[in-house]
């Protein structure tokens, strides 16, 4: 892929991608907004053993929420295409309607029975009642959210899920405003919003809710979701192990406060991360197995050496934020007693990056439906990932948390990277990767030069001058050194086709 600046990288890509690029942008920006300010209000309403509560209970729904959904997203992206040309769309449908048929009865019957032997304490209802409604709304909407993007509803889906977050978090202040149920107001408030969004998209969609069966002609496809879709299911559990277990053991040797402090930190690293990479998937992947489903190879190259293009953009910027203003731009927006180092911002964004990059890295190994071998790597990467956990978060605690989660993230990617390569020889931009990095050594060697108060941005106002400021210099010199390389290039590219005599 020869260098380029982001807008061209963007432009070039069929169909118009930029465009839709900036719109999904547009619908994650507000949302993640929204909720990074949430965030920020409910770093001073909650302590942090009362939020590493709520974060506890997102770690328990998390492992069920990928079992019972994740299957079925996983395998709708993968054959909607195929189904579509087929003019089997509907069936689709109705395995999804099913889908949500089962996993309603299973949760329900399951909630039943714990409640029966005792093991909620009568005291917690609302809290573990609410985590029930949360885990029952999250499955239904991921499991249409792939239909609607892939089948083109992308202005329906952009606005439902905006007005969904703020939905979600006015429901949320409305039963703290309101109620004593504290930290299960979350909760209740995400559930409540669900309910809504849930409703549209599937009326809009055309697809059933709730379906008892599904009907002979499409029990062949039911039967193709489920060999695809079950191996990538495990896969999202390990996924979610390496997410997730080190909260587990930071409860067990620190307590939730612990975990409310590792939690709170790593969602204002993620949200935004989140916000960006959402719209890059959302157009990007969907644009890959369409390509593959025709065997446009060539074109699958060229996609996946963009992304990767792009990922090291956003990692070697979020980067370099970090290092300059990790000490004092995150507690403009959460309190201070949440504090941690800033060691801990750039160990997350690292491993979230080539985590984020190594998505369209295995996407080679989705085409070929080779999910026993995306299974094995990321089975080897939680492996890794929890021995690490219990040998080092004992004695270095959230930190060892924040290395150890980038470690597996990193083994997968290396895993992914060196494989698939083999199957679609895409091409890795190492130029791009220089440019780069070098336009962050040299953005963090232009902030020496400003005054101090600037650099360390502990108001408002100096963290947007501050903010602009490195995005001038980041953008300044990677245009710059991308400009240079590609004149330099053009020189050695005349020379060699006009040697001398």
């Amino acid at each position: 892929m020869k260098l380029h600046s982001l807008r061209t990288a963007f432009s070039r890509v069929r169909g118009g991608s930029l465009p839709n690029i900036l719109s999904f942008l547009a619908s994650s920006i507000l949302p993640g907004l929204l909720a990074i300010y949430a965030t920020s209000l409910y770093s001073r309403i909650f302590l942090p053993a009362e939020y590493g509560r709520y974060s506890l209970a997102l770690a328990v729904a998390a492992p069920i929420l990928v079992l019972t959904s994740q299957w079925l997203s996983q395998s709708t992206n993968r054959f909607y295409h195929e189904a579509l040309n087929r003019s089997e769309e509907g069936r689709i449908g109705e395995v999804i309607a099913a889908s949500n048929f089962a996993v309603i009865l299973v949760i329900g019957i399951a909630s039943l029975l714990l409640f029966q032997f005792g093991l909620f304490k009568p005291s917690d209802a609302v809290y573990y009642l609410s985590g029930i409604a949360y885990l029952i709304t999250a499955v239904l909407n991921t499991n249409i959210a792939s239909f609607m993007i892939y089948s083109k509803r992308h202005h329906l889906y952009n606005a439902t899920m905006t007005a969904g977050s703020f939905a979600s978090f006015v429901f949320t202040l409305l039963f703290l405003r309101f109620t004593n149920f504290g930290v299960a107001s979350i909760l209740l408030g995400t559930a409540l919003a669900s309910i809504c969004t849930v409703a549209l998209f599937y009326a809009k969609a055309g697809v059933p809710l709730l379906a008892p069966r599904v009907n002979l002609h499409s029990r062949a496809l039911l039967k193709q979701f489920l060999d695809y879709g079950f191996p990538l299911s495990l896969w999202m559990l390990m996924y979610t192990v390496i997410n997730i277990s080190d909260r587990y053991i930071l409860q067990y040797y620190s307590g939730s406060g612990e975990v409310g402090l590792y939690s709170i930190h790593y969602s204002l690293v993620s949200l935004p991360l989140l916000a960006i990479n959402s719209p890059i998937v959302n157009i990007f992947a969907p644009q890959i197995m369409e390509a593959a489903a025709k065997l446009d190879m060539d074109r699958v190259k060229v996609l996946i050496s963009k992304t990767t293009s792009i990922y090291a953009v956003i990692g070697c910027f979020t980067i370099g934020m970090a290092i300059l203003f990790g000490n004092s731009m995150p507690y403009i927006i959460i309190d201070r007693k949440y504090h941690v180092n800033v060691e801990f911002y750039i160990i997350i964004l690292l491993g979230f990056c080539i985590w984020n990059a190594s998505m369209f890295w295995h996407k080679p190994l989705e085409m070929k439906r080779d999910t026993k071998r995306m299974l094995a790597f990321v089975a080897i990467a939680a492996l890794i990932n929890i021995a690490l956990n219990m040998v080092f978060i004992p004695r270095y605690g959230m930190l060892a948390a924040a290395a150890t989660t980038s470690v597996a993230f990193s083994v997968y990617s290396a895993l992914t990277f060196f494989s698939t390569r083999k199957d679609v020889p895409w091409r890795f931009d190492g130029k791009h990767l220089f440019i780069c990095v070098a336009s962050v050594l040299g953005s963090i060697a232009l902030f020496k030069l400003v005054p101090s108060s600037l650099a360390q941005a502990h108001t408002i106002l100096d963290a947007v001058l501050a903010l602009c400021l490195y995005v001038a210099a980041f953008s300044t010199i990677y245009l710059v050194l991308n400009r240079a390389l590609l004149v330099a290039a053009d020189k050695i590219g005349r020379k060699g086709a006009h040697p001398r005599a």
